[in-house]
């Protein structure tokens, strides 16, 4: 139960973090209401990423190192899917090493005791 609701969690606060952070290079209503948006999605993201600690705290044994990075990883393959999809903006050799080692990192936490 922890595991997926944890990952569910994560990956629906970063989807609004991304949101909250980028839309305004993507709709003209974001970069003009930027301190509404900032309310509308505060309570969200918080919500979202208290429950995901609780959740994957219990998960990864009690280890905060385990669960920061984690959810470092997952949030990066989340920006990249989501810079990608909504920007067109694609990986350049640089940042797609940077992303391997962010799913190494994912990788790591999940399967490493």
């Amino acid at each position: 139960m922890h595991v997926a609701y944890a990952i569910g969690l994560l990956l629906a606060a970063q989807v609004l973090v991304w949101l909250q952070l980028n839309g305004q290079f993507v709709w003209s209503w974001f970069r003009d209401n930027s301190t509404l948006v900032s309310f509308i999605f505060a309570w969200p993201i918080s919500w979202l990423f208290i429950n995901y600690q609780k959740q994957a705290y219990v998960m990864f044994d009690q280890s905060l190192w385990s669960v920061r990075l984690f959810g470092y990883g997952i949030g990066m393959i989340i920006f990249l899917l989501m810079t990608w999809r909504l920007t067109g903006e694609v990986l350049n050799p640089k940042n797609a090493i940077c992303l391997v080692l962010s799913l190494a990192i994912v990788v790591i936490q999940a399967f490493m005791k």
